[in-house]
């Protein structure tokens, strides 16, 4: 099943918007794919960000399953994320 992962990076903002955050699809061995937040929120709880965003009637398979917090997310040079860069980062937290 597709999900939107602009959409999944909204909802994470809801929940919280004083940080920033990037949300990568990485492959995951029985189901096809994760998903990886990661963000710049410095002490991110998994639990709580997944209730919040059932509580906003974000689907399962919506929800971020593992999370990657940094001091600042990848940009290009115009200050838009660098989705190339996110994902290779994503990629680290299976190693």
């Amino acid at each position: 099943e597709m999900v939107s992962l602009a959409y999944v990076e909204q909802q994470v903002s809801e929940v919280w918007p004083d940080y920033r955050h990037i949300v990568c699809a990485i492959h995951h061995p029985t189901r096809g794919e994760q998903l990886v937040l990661i963000t710049e929120h410095p002490e991110p709880d998994r639990g709580r960000l997944r209730q919040a965003l059932g509580e906003l009637g974000v689907g399962e398979l919506a929800r971020p399953r593992l999370i990657l917090p940094v001091e600042a997310l990848p940009l290009l040079g115009s200050g838009k994320p660098d989705l190339r860069q996110a994902q290779e980062l994503a990629l680290t937290v299976l190693h």
